[in-house]
């Protein structure tokens, strides 16, 4: 699961893995940023958990509405999430 409220982050993975940290994001010009990136849990052979942390780090752009959102590090690769 991912959950955004107030500038904040969580993602809890089945395997274990969690992911938290502080976002921002700008309307205007799309950009979205994430610092603080705090892991927990073991990302050992997690390859899902792995690819959400690197986009997470990474995160430049976004896009979607109130029923998706895609987090980009840029145009061919991101991570989509559905409501």
């Amino acid at each position: 699961s991912v959950k955004f409220f107030d500038g904040s982050f969580k993602v809890s993975m089945p395997g274990g893995a969690s992911i938290d940290g502080k976002w921002r994001a700008n309307a205007k010009t799309r950009e979205f940023q994430c610092s603080g990136i705090r892991t927990g849990g073991n990302f050992t052979g997690d390859t899902l958990a792995q690819k959400m942390l690197q986009i997470f780090t990474n995160a430049k752009k976004y896009s979607g509405d109130t029923n998706w959102l895609q987090i980009k590090q840029n145009d061919n690769s991101y991570m989509q999430f559905y409501n």
